[in-house]
């Protein structure tokens, strides 16, 4: 006994080309998130330096360094202050100042 079936496939090609392309568009996306965030974020050292790829550690830290010492002076004097201020509010502190006075005027004289 023999039969005969018909089977009839429709295969949309634009919905699997689309399909397709959002999972590749997928992938890329993640690949491109992954190394920008390890490029941006990445805390290797080479030699006790950061690599020249550690991109926002490295330029961030040089940027850091180049304010600081463009604001060094800066920095110290108002550093020297606030501990000044704090230390005269304590009694060795006031005792200090009065020795350090009395050692300046000694060497004045």
């Amino acid at each position: 006994m023999e039969h005969i079936v018909q089977l009839g496939i429709n295969i949309d090609d634009n919905a699997i080309r689309k399909a397709v392309e959002n999972d590749a568009k997928k992938q890329i996306i993640a690949s491109i998130e992954e190394g920008v965030m390890e490029s941006l974020f990445s805390t290797k050292y080479y030699g006790g330096k950061p690599s020249p790829k550690d991109g926002f550690n490295y330029h961030g830290e040089q940027i850091m360094m180049n304010w600081l010492e463009k604001h060094q002076e800066e920095i110290i004097n108002a550093t020297a202050k606030l501990f000044a201020e704090k230390l005269a509010k304590r009694k060795a502190g006031r005792e200090a100042i009065q020795r350090a006075e009395a050692i300046q005027r000694a060497q004045e004289d």
